[in-house]
């Protein structure tokens, strides 16, 4: 049997998707909770700060990895003198990205204009430095597909951290409420993953295979820091000219409306990116790939976003707090952005499988520089709300053309692939329609947010599906045999690249 066959490798990515998502969604309902307590113990203030830091965190990351977990998935031969090669580099890489992290802590505070930041970036610079010794074999795991161990770790220390969280924000913790905890879940993830794979480096490493590596990784690396850059700028302006308090708002919705992002696009990213690349000389195959990846995604994105546009009063007052009142236009604006990006973001490990990263790259230096100068220019002379609009506007168009670039790069059809969207468009619309003009009724003769909240997304979602079983029946029929297929199918052994892999994957 071929277990690199299209079949095949679909059968081994689904049960990726069952158990990414399956323990995912338990620790993101136990997420989910944590935040409300946090949210209702802390102040806008201690978010604010914590963003900030956490902002450093992810350029550092980016920058430390050196794209190099991205190259060892895309190569496929002598994985052992890779990893080798790779684990070596990342541990001077990180080396030197967590002491200049230490080093500039002074500066980063003085440029906030924010003191206690000095030693949050301290101790948070520790937890990147911990984490790097996993960098390699959580790579190993994902290049098998093997997401059920990294689902069940991933859980467990989120569930851990978020626990420990919560203690230290009852127990007047503030900030550090959202830092030790960090620190904590880097060693149990570290020494998890290390007793996973069972791996452990040898000095058997190849200087041309270390050249090969940076050669990719280098598109990944600075295609990653210029997305960051587009991302994360607002915190960055808003931080330093309006101050941690508006952070704190801005912050918090930001978090809020991309959680489809987050929770439902980045995790299936991790298990298509090994997919594309097994599929990446099968043209068909690997078109289908990319639809039914698309078409996932948005079955969930879509009627979010439409519900929580209409919904997002009741969603954050009635849930976080009236504190956070004043989050809720910047929640709704950016949702509407977060649809288009979850979409967008497909674009990444599809060229990064194809051996292309350096197409993301020249589109984000051109993407860049628009999106921050905007945000700086709205940030000075305008409010937190105008700059929620000018991301959401700015981030759809930015959106809409990559994904067109790689379908326009891989010669497909931009009318195919964008036409596959459809039944869950055309859903979430009526949906939306619905719920518009059900929701002022609603509010004639109940007043308690979270019963219309419970009731309005409970219909929708009714009308979202019943939408796709009468007008889109073939999409339908196809969704319900990968359902059953997703909840049946047994895991399939694990693909052999090579000798190498044997060994290091039995």
């Amino acid at each position: 049997m071929n277990i690199n066959s299209e079949k095949n490798i679909g059968d081994r990515t689904r049960q990726g998707i069952k158990w990414s998502f399956g323990l995912q969604i338990f620790h993101k309902i136990f997420f989910f909770f944590s935040s409300i307590v946090l949210a209702r113990l802390l102040i806008p203030d201690d978010y604010g700060l914590a963003m900030m830091a956490i902002t450093i965190d992810m350029l550092i990351w980016m920058i430390m990895a050196l794209g190099l977990n991205t190259a060892i998935i895309h190569f496929q031969d002598e994985v052992e003198k890779r990893l080798n090669a790779a684990f070596f580099l990342l541990l001077a890489s990180a080396v030197f990205f967590t002491g200049l992290q230490f080093l500039c802590a002074p500066l980063l505070a003085a440029f906030y204009k924010a003191p206690l930041l000095e030693n949050i970036i301290k101790v948070s610079s520790l937890a990147l430095f911990i984490n790097s010794f996993g960098i390699i074999h959580k790579t190993i795991l994902v290049k098998k597909l093997d997401f059920k161990r990294i689902a069940v770790l991933e859980s467990s220390v989120s569930v851990s951290k978020s626990i420990l969280s919560v203690i230290l924000a009852f127990n007047g913790f503030g900030v550090w409420s959202f830092i030790y905890p960090k620190v904590v879940g880097s060693i149990i993830n570290v020494l998890c993953l290390q007793n996973l794979t069972k791996w452990r480096p040898s000095l058997d490493i190849s200087v041309e295979h270390i050249k090969e590596m940076i050669k990719y990784g280098k598109y990944v690396v600075f295609s990653n820091i210029i997305d960051y850059s587009i991302n994360n700028s607002s915190y960055i302006i808003i931080g330093s000219i309006i101050g941690s308090f508006s952070l704190g708002i801005y912050s918090f919705a930001y978090e809020k409306s991309m959680m489809v992002v987050n929770n439902i696009t980045y995790p299936l990213m991790m298990i298509f990116l090994p997919t594309y690349s097994q599929l990446q000389h099968q043209e068909d195959s690997l078109k289908n790939a990319f639809i039914k990846t698309l078409q996932l995604i948005s079955l969930f994105t879509f009627p979010y976003v439409f519900l929580q546009v209409i919904l997002g009063p009741e969603y954050i007052i009635g849930i976080f707090g009236k504190k956070w009142e004043s989050s809720v236009f910047v929640f709704q604006i950016i949702l509407i952005y977060s649809m288009f990006r979850s979409i967008s973001q497909c674009g990444n490990p599809m060229l990064q499988a194809v051996g292309k990263p350096d197409i993301a790259l020249k589109w984000n230096l051109l993407y860049a520089p628009t999106f921050i100068l905007s945000t700086y220019i709205t940030t000075k002379y305008f409010d937190i709300y105008t700059v929620a609009l000018m991301c959401m506007l700015i981030g759809v168009i930015g959106s809409s053309f990559f994904i067109m670039i790689v379908i326009k790069f891989l010669n497909w059809s931009i009318k195919e692939v964008t036409g596959s969207l459809a039944p869950m468009f055309v859903s979430s619309l009526v949906m939306g329609i619905y719920i518009a003009l059900f929701k002022p009724i609603l509010l004639h003769f109940c007043s308690d947010k979270l019963t219309i909240l419970v009731m309005c997304a409970t219909m929708g979602l009714v009308i979202y599906f019943s939408c796709i079983y009468c007008f889109f029946r073939n999409f339908y029929t196809l969704i319900t045999e990968n359902l059953i297929k997703l909840l049946t199918k047994k895991p399939l052994p694990q693909a052999d690249s090579g000798k190498s892999n044997s060994e290091i994957f039995k």
